[in-house]
């Protein structure tokens, strides 16, 4: 018949409840990693949305200058350097936008590598300190029962 120790029980559950913690650390930084890659497939949607954005824009320009132009009999002498005065700015426009597009995914990519590196020094230093802490209670653990 084997002796019943209280601190066997005691020693399981906190074994437990840091397992559990340990798990929910990992996760949760697991899941801070799936959060830096949504942020970088996020401005890709952005990206597109400004692209697409640009060219309806572009759409609504042309046709109002096609209607302008049908309306006026003979045409406008200036209508052309109208024409060309708006190309311009788009064209302007959407250089504006790539440099931007640009600049905020170099951004992004300096600042998410900044942060993934921290996340894995900072993994590494939990890791760390949970086998520590670890070893530290089975050594509390093993005291116990031979005190027992």
């Amino acid at each position: 018949m084997t002796d019943y120790n209280p601190f066997d029980t005691m020693f399981e559950m906190q074994r437990t409840v840091l397992d559990q913690q340990h798990e929910f650390v990992t996760r949760s930084m697991d899941m801070q990693r799936r959060m830096l890659e949504s942020m970088t497939s996020s401005t890709d949607v952005g990206r597109n949305m400004d692209a697409q954005t640009r060219h309806m824009a572009e759409a609504a320009m042309d046709a109002t200058m096609e209607t302008m132009e049908r309306a006026t009999p003979g045409g406008m002498p200036a209508m052309d350097d109208i024409r060309d005065m708006i190309d311009q700015q788009l064209e302007a426009g959407e250089s504006m936008s790539e440099e931007t597009w640009t600049a905020i995914e170099s951004q992004l990519e300096e600042t998410l590598s900044t942060y993934e590196s921290m996340l894995d020094q900072g993994e590494e230093v939990y890791e760390d300190l949970f086998e520590a802490y670890m070893d530290t209670f089975e050594q509390v653990e093993e005291s116990v029962e031979e005190a027992a």
